[in-house]
């Protein structure tokens, strides 16, 4: 079989020679469906080529030329030897050597660390769902503290602002003792009227500034949540259950009653008797009168 390559590669080069020493030229052989590039670990493969390998016509050879002179019969009886070789590949994959054991053990250790890595984006995962719950938690948790604080704090003050106004009640009711026993007779006497006055005019802006009002009483319904009734008594002006007469001012804070008034209440015209119980309510009033200047 290298004889007749050698023969048909020289007279190729031959041919070319005579006809032109300074251009060589090629030589196409015919198309072939094997050729060198079909082959698999320097050998031959069954299938064809799809596209013919043009030669050069000269003087350098090589395996790759020779390898396209192979005949179809030569490469048909090459096909046994191929399959052996591929057989053989197979055994010695499949048994290994200690390269391929060493890629595996690699791959293997890789493998695991993916595992790994997985099964930690996983818990990672179901922890960040946990922890946002719990965030969320918290937080609903602290807003309900917060207003809890802010209304306590609310509270505080409120008590201890109405403690405070309660004692200064004390001072107004003193005031009002004197203003109804005392009576000017003198110029200086006046004068040390008039200067009570303003100092109890002043007070009184003083409660009012912090929204303090007096209960309404007189001409108003009894009112158990505002009004104390210590009497009640016929009359001949007010109807039954209207108060008649205070005894001693109420006043309130806001909407909080700081401490009710004591009034007498109406029996209607036409009763004789009085009683010191006191009297149930006959209507709501709407509001509480402000302190007065008196």
């Amino acid at each position: 079989m290298a004889t007749s390559l050698s023969n048909q590669f020289l007279l190729g080069c031959c041919s070319c020679s005579s006809k032109s020493p300074q251009q060589p030229k090629f030589a196409r052989f015919p198309s072939r469906p094997f050729s060198a590039s079909n082959t698999l670990l320097g050998f031959p493969t069954p299938f064809p080529s799809l596209h013919p390998t043009p030669l050069f016509a000269s003087s350098q050879t090589n395996i790759e030329t020779e390898t396209e002179e192979i005949q179809i019969d030569e490469d048909r009886k090459n096909l046994p030897r191929l399959g052996v070789l591929i057989e053989s590949y197979k055994k010695a994959f499949l048994t290994g050597d200690e390269k391929i054991a060493i890629i595996e053990e690699r791959i293997q250790l890789k493998e695991n660390e993916k595992n790994k890595l997985v099964q930690k984006v996983s818990t990672l995962s179901v922890d960040k769902v946990s922890v946002k719950e719990q965030y969320l938690r918290l937080q609903a948790d602290f807003d309900n503290f917060r207003k809890k604080c802010d209304k306590e704090r609310v509270g505080i003050q409120s008590d201890a602002k109405q403690g405070f106004i309660k004692k200064l009640l004390l001072m107004a009711d003193n005031f009002e003792r004197v203003k109804q026993q005392i009576e000017a007779a003198t110029e200086k006497e006046k004068k040390i009227d008039v200067s009570y006055q303003s100092i109890y005019k002043q007070f009184v802006e003083t409660l009012r500034s912090h929204h303090v009002s007096v209960v309404a009483t007189v001409g108003k319904p009894f009112n158990p949540l505002l009004h104390e009734a210590i009497a009640r008594e016929e009359s001949e002006v007010f109807k039954e259950g209207i108060i008649i007469k205070e005894s001693r001012r109420g006043f309130v804070l806001k909407d909080k009653v700081l401490r009710p008034a004591f009034v007498k209440v109406s029996l209607g015209p036409g009763n004789k008797k009085s009683s010191v119980a006191p009297a149930k309510s006959v209507e709501q009033p709407s509001t509480a009168a402000r302190i007065d200047e008196r």
